[in-house]
């Protein structure tokens, strides 16, 4: 008698693939952060760590919140809040470390929690004591570069690579 493999279990495995592919590096974060400028060598995750905390702001009349947490077993979760007439946007992004340095994936969402457009790969390329450069791509492999910087203790800036500029405080928990 032959043994069939539980048609079960390959079903899960089919379901379940793309998934868990979809959390790990691939060819392209590996190019990604060995050809970036200014890149050296392969930072850990702990290099965000100044980010940790909330971080309230504004951007013209758009309110916004930032809250990252600490560095635990090799990652760490940022939650971003944009709030605009009465609309609301929440952004979930989680860095970790993978064997070609920090990576990540990063989704948005609307107020009834609906997913807006495709999960982004967020690698980091660039970064000293107090700042980092995140590069953004989404899934029609436009790119963006987020450059998040100390400016004091309380006060932490962000930049676009599209000009914009947003200081955010330091705000209790």
């Amino acid at each position: 008698m032959k043994t069939k493999v539980p048609s079960l279990l390959l079903i899960a495995f089919s379901v379940f693939s793309p998934v868990l592919a979809q959390n790990s590096e691939t060819d392209r974060d590996q190019t990604l952060v060995q050809t970036a400028p200014g890149y050296v060598n392969h930072p850990s995750v702990e290099v965000l760590s100044f980010l940790v905390g909330r971080w309230e702001g504004s951007s013209g009349n758009t309110k916004i919140e930032e809250i990252w947490t600490p560095v635990s077993n090799g990652s760490m979760i940022g939650l971003r809040k944009s709030a605009k007439d009465g609309r609301i946007e929440t952004q979930v992004t989680i860095m970790e470390e993978g064997k070609f340095g920090a990576f990540g994936r990063s989704r948005s969402f609307d107020s009834s929690f609906m997913m807006c457009g495709q999960p982004s790969n967020v690698s980091l390329i660039q970064y000293s004591e107090q700042s980092v450069d995140l590069q953004v791509v989404d899934d029609n492999q436009e790119k963006i570069t987020l450059t998040y910087k100390v400016i004091d203790k309380d006060k932490l800036s962000i930049s676009t690579g599209l000009g914009e500029r947003i200081t955010l405080t330091k705000a209790a928990m």
